[in-house]
């Protein structure tokens, strides 16, 4: 049903655009009336997507304020890190007294152009201080898409196959090094 009240929609706009622009005087108001009903439906998939590659390349993926030396304990013979679950999670029970790891959701970051971000972050207890952070944004499209699809998922960044939880609390801690 939702998906012939889509194509009713869209034929009456057609049909409406073609009206309009077959009675226009000229052939530059035709092409700017053509421009500007493509335009209306598909303005926020333009900026949107614009935005999102903005916030991709300036906000996203690992911030580390500051590293975090931890002593020999937290650390297995071979180098790797002791308090990190096998699911690639910080382990609470090694790092809980002393760090917070809440995550940040925010559903509407940008409401206009159907953007969330999602924070992964690591505070001090003590100083309430942030260390570090893993920021990823999703981006659910513009209006069109999702008012003509039934099912409509996200493009994120970074993306599922380059985000690495793991990888972003071996930079935030690292083992204590022998300065002489």
């Amino acid at each position: 049903m939702i998906g012939l009240t889509v194509l009713a929609v869209l034929i009456g706009y057609v049909i409406t655009a073609w009206v309009v622009i077959k009675r226009l005087p000229n052939k530059k108001a035709k092409w700017i009336a053509l421009a500007i009903f493509i335009l209306i439906p598909t303005w926020d998939e333009i900026l949107g997507r614009t935005y999102f590659k903005y916030l991709c390349e300036t906000e996203s993926g690992m911030k580390v304020y500051k590293t975090v030396e931890l002593p020999t304990e937290y650390w297995k013979a071979n180098g790797e890190p002791k308090f990190i679950t096998w699911d690639g999670l910080a382990d609470k029970t090694m790092l809980g007294d002393r760090y917070d790891f809440p995550s940040e959701f925010e559903e509407k970051y940008s409401q206009t152009f159907r953007i969330k971000r999602h924070a992964e972050v690591v505070a001090s207890k003590q100083t309430k201080e942030i260390v570090g952070q893993y920021i990823r944004f999703i981006y659910f499209g513009g209006w069109v898409v999702n008012h003509s699809s039934v099912h409509v998922s996200g493009t994120g960044c970074p993306s599922i196959e380059e985000y690495n939880y793991r990888g972003f609390l071996k930079q935030v801690f690292k083992p204590v090094s022998n300065r002489s």
